[in-house]
């Protein structure tokens, strides 16, 4: 186990999603960032649950991650297809294959690639809707998981 595993694991991730979305105009947050209030919309929000660790060998270690991401739109009467649109652009952001890299400014922190997280499965897609109608904020969950062998 290395202790920074965590913490290059969410450097990429976050990488890779601002990198995916530079051209479209959304704003992005991790869930470590303080996000303004009142909060804007459309954003794009994401959190990692894990890594979780398996060693199965001497020589063998995977990291297995999810990736959720969150989609919040205020909805339109005139373009009701904003939110679905704001749904592919977070498919968008959740790639087949994560390259890690050992960002940081510490000693191990070298920049070189660790390995590759790998989509296990498809991306799973949750309707979050809105509480009621008086409430014009609409989300959508996105979940993803993903294993790295090292």
């Amino acid at each position: 186990m290395n202790q920074n595993w965590p913490k290059w694991i969410y450097a990429s991730v976050d990488k890779c999603i601002r990198t995916a979305l530079a051209a479209d105009s959304l704003a992005i947050y991790n869930d470590f960032q303080q996000q303004p209030q009142p909060q804007v919309s459309p954003r794009l929000e994401f959190a990692i649950n894990g890594p979780d660790i398996s060693e199965p060998g001497a020589s063998t270690t995977y990291l297995y991650i999810q990736l959720v991401v969150l989609v919040s739109n205020i909805r339109s009467e005139t373009d009701w297809l904003s939110t679905p649109k704001l749904q592919g652009l977070g498919q968008k952001a959740m790639p087949g294959c994560i390259p890690v890299y050992k960002f940081g400014t510490g000693g191990d922190d070298t920049q070189a690639q660790l390995g590759i997280l790998i989509r296990d499965d498809r991306v799973k897609t949750l309707s979050l809707g809105h509480q009621d109608k008086s409430n014009v904020l609409r989300q959508i969950g996105l979940m993803a998981n993903y294993r790295m062998d090292l």
